[in-house]
């Protein structure tokens, strides 16, 4: 299961961590979308790290700017990936993203998706740190949203770094829901998906789409 903390904001990253991972991964289900459940978490964002994960509760002042940066972990131990980074920042118009990490499938075509909970005090499935689980995208009462958030290859090092941002104007990128409507107060889990080495036919759809290159089983 994903590990991620939130109590107002909370960030995810998921990923391949090499060849021999992907053999003996096990997989869990997002609405129709196959995630990795071995993976590499994000952990941060607005109003959430104080040490190691230590959760503020303090209110956030909706009129103000508001970003935090946090190391991106291992979900098995909690360890962190060296020199990999991750930023959030929130605004009224929405939320700015930057991440950056290492230990990739050097040349593949990585996704960053956005799950975002915009009430997660009505979630149910939450565990551990996390407030909200896959079983609350779906009701209607977290008003939860499957956004693409950007896309990128990596090159011989295995590094990647994402820039991008969710406006809550802005539905071209959501994939399901309603997007982002509650920047300040929603749980985002961010998560980095391989879609594998890159396929000429394909490769529009890789850089673009959530399930580029992806095959269902």
């Amino acid at each position: 299961m994903l590990y991620a903390a939130g109590r107002r904001a909370s960030a995810a990253m998921e990923q391949l961590a090499g060849t021999t991972m992907a053999t003996d991964t096990a997989l869990f289900t997002v609405g129709r979308y196959r995630l990795l459940r071995n993976a590499l978490i994000a952990l941060f964002a607005a109003a959430l790290l104080a040490g190691v994960v230590a959760i503020e509760t303090r209110s956030f002042d909706p009129g103000t700017t508001d970003h935090r940066f946090s190391n991106v972990r291992l979900v098995t131990d909690g360890s962190a990936v060296s020199g990999a980074t991750s930023m959030i920042e929130r605004t009224n118009e929405g939320i700015d993203i930057e991440m950056s990490t290492s230990g990739l499938p050097r040349g593949h075509i990585v996704v960053l998706r956005a799950i975002v909970f915009n009430h997660p005090e009505n979630c149910r499935h939450g565990t551990g740190e996390l407030r909200c689980g896959s079983e609350d995208v779906a009701d209607p009462a977290v008003e939860g949203s499957v956004i693409f958030v950007a896309a990128n290859q990596t090159r011989n090092t295995g590094s990647v770094k994402f820039s991008n941002q969710l406006r809550t104007a802005d539905k071209t990128r959501v994939d399901s829901g309603s997007g982002l409507t509650n920047p300040h107060q929603a749980d985002v889990h961010l998560i980095v998906m391989d879609h594998g080495p890159a396929i000429a036919n394909l490769f529009s759809d890789q850089m673009t789409t959530l399930g580029g290159g992806c095959q269902d089983s």
